[in-house]
C-alpha cells in the first residue's frame, strides 16, 4: 500500500511539474490530448507518432506494463480516441487509478489518467462513455503483460 501511495504521489508530481502557474490550466501535453469542444481524447496524435507506451494499473497493488507491440499501441490509441468525456463527478477512489502514458517521437509526454474509470484532469473527475473497449484492452494488457 505504501508503494502504491508513493507511486501515485510520484506520478502526480511528474504530471504537475508540467502545469502552468494558473491551477485550472492544463499542461500543454494534457491540452493536446483532450479536446474540450468535442469532449474527446487524443485529437493531436496517432499511434504512428508514439515512441513508447506504458500502462500503470494502480489498484490494490501498483503494476506497470510496458507496451511494445505496435498493434497493441494502435488498438489502445483507437480505444482512447473513442472515449467521450462527460460531466464532472465527485466519484473518486484512493486506490483505483489507471494511467496510460505515451512518449511521442518528438519527446512530448502525454498521460491519460482515470480514477474508477472516470477521466481525471487537473484534480477534477469526469464521467466517460464509449470506454468499454479501453477497459477490455487494459484487462488484456494486465493478463498478458503486453
Amino acid at each position: 500500500m505504501k508503494k502504491s501511495i508513493a507511486l501515485i504521489c510520484l506520478i502526480a508530481v511528474l504530471l504537475l511539474t508540467g502545469c502552468a502557474a494558473k491551477p485550472d490550466a492544463p499542461s500543454s501535453a494534457q491540452s493536446a490530448a483532450f479536446d474540450e469542444t468535442t469532449r474527446t481524447l487524443m485529437p493531436a496524435f496517432d499511434a504512428a507518432s508514439v515512441a513508447s507506451c506504458a500502462y500503470h494499473r494502480n489498484h490494490e497493488t501498483a503494476e506497470t506494463y510496458e507496451i511494445t507491440d505496435r498493434d497493441a499501441i494502435r488498438s489502445l490509441c483507437e480505444a482512447l480516441a473513442s472515449v467521450r468525456v462527460g460531466e464532472p463527478t465527485d466519484e473518486a477512489a484512493s486506490d483505483y487509478d489507471d494511467i496510460f502514458a505515451f512518449t511521442l517521437s518528438d519527446g512530448q509526454n502525454v498521460a491519460f489518467t482515470f480514477n474508477r474509470h472516470n477521466f481525471s484532469l487537473n484534480g477534477r473527475y469526469y464521467t466517460v462513455s464509449s470506454d468499454e473497449r479501453l477497459w477490455v484492452l487494459a484487462e488484456e494488457l494486465a493478463q498478458n503483460g503486453d
